[in-house]
């Protein structure tokens, strides 16, 4: 598995968590899944722009 597999496990996992929150401990489901999406454009945004695919030799 490598980091852009976990990045992409990440996305849909930040979402589920968020889902968990909001009925455990009773956030708004919208205020949830901002949070979530926070979580999962960030990690986008280090896979795509801060640490990019390299060639590998």
């Amino acid at each position: 598995m490598t980091r852009y597999d976990l990045v992409l496990a990440l996305i849909p996992a930040a979402f589920l968590l968020a889902l968990a929150a909001a009925s455990v401990v009773g956030v708004a489901l919208p205020t949830a899944f901002a949070a979530g999406s926070i979580v999962a454009v960030a990690a986008v945004t280090d896979a795509l722009f801060l640490h990019p695919p390299t060639k590998s030799q």
